[in-house]
């Protein structure tokens, strides 16, 4: 036995601190250890992409659907690799690619993620489910003028880059976006004005202005923070 701060371990517990943690498909240590979304659940790289292709696209442990592998994780670079299961195209076989162009950040992924989102390259799937007292949400009124404003600093940055982006823009959105309210309409999306004058500060691109407000009114219905939002909202 050993004895650590005072207190006496006995050989059962010398060995489970030795335990080192195993790939439960293979029952050994990880190779490239790979993680699930949205289960989190991780597998050996070349495990779970066996896994895919000659059983199931689901979670070998809690059978929830597989989505994306987040793999090649580099702690010190703060990098990683991710393949989207709906990349599989044409092909007969899942078969991420071992090295590709890493994230330099979770950060760089987001914002390219959120940018294909404005594009049309990424569809909404799925927003996470509004809360009760928000369910009927159609106009923004000034009640909900402090999460738009979160909601615009972040996605405007993206929208119209860091270097164009400043308080006066997101000032002028909140203004328009108080039309409806103001005007005492029933929806948002009864006022053709409010795509209109916001297009006009998106290069006069009606369809990313109409894609920022259905975005900002699942985000608002949500009650979620701005991060959870975006990272629990799912694309196609």
């Amino acid at each position: 036995m050993t004895s650590v701060g005072g207190k006496r371990k006995t050989s059962d517990q010398d060995h489970q601190d030795d335990i080192i943690p195993t790939c439960t498909i293979c029952l050994q240590g990880y190779s490239n250890r790979t993680f699930l979304r949205p289960c989190y659940h991780s597998f050996c790289f070349y495990c779970i992409r066996h896994w895919i292709n000659i059983a199931s696209s689901v979670c070998p442990i809690c059978r929830q659907s597989i989505n994306s592998l987040v793999y090649n994780i580099d702690d010190e670079e703060n990098s990683f690799d991710e393949y989207y299961l709906k990349d599989k195209g044409n092909r007969k076989q899942h078969d991420p690619p071992l090295y590709k162009k890493k994230y330099t950040s979770p950060e760089e992924r987001l914002r390219i993620e959120r940018r294909n989102v404005y594009k049309g390259i990424m569809q909404p799937d799925k927003y996470p489910d509004p809360l009760d007292r928000h369910a009927d949400f159609t106009v923004i009124t000034p009640e909900y003028i402090p999460r738009t404003r979160v909601f615009l600093q972040n996605e405007l940055k993206i929208i119209v880059g860091v270097d164009a982006y400043d308080d006066f823009l997101q000032d002028h959105f909140v203004k328009i976006l108080l039309i409806p309210y103001q005007q005492h309409l029933s929806s948002m999306f009864d006022d053709e004005h409010v795509i209109q004058s916001l297009s006009e500060w998106l290069d006069d691109d009606k369809q990313v202005a109409t894609r920022l407000l259905n975005e900002l009114v699942a985000y608002l219905k949500s009650g979620l923070s701005y991060k959870h939002f975006i990272s629990s909202a799912t694309y196609k």
